[in-house]
């Protein structure tokens, strides 16, 4: 399980564009995504950095948690 705190998702759009980063990187990933808590956890196959980079992409700062 990968979890990153992102600043900036504010909403269910800042969200959506969260996961639409992350399914380019990996389709198959499993998303939980806690709006409020501004924290992503996912399973996926894609390694960490390239998840993290492809958030940035999208415009938000990710950054991964213990």
């Amino acid at each position: 399980m990968i979890r990153f705190s992102v600043e900036g998702m504010r909403c269910g759009g800042c969200a959506g564009a969260v996961k639409d980063a992350i399914r380019s990187v990996d389709p198959h990933a499993k998303i939980e995504i806690d709006i409020g808590a501004k924290e992503i956890s996912l399973a996926s196959a894609a390694e960490a950095g390239r998840l993290r980079q492809a958030i940035a992409e999208a415009g938000y700062q990710a950054r991964e948690l213990a």
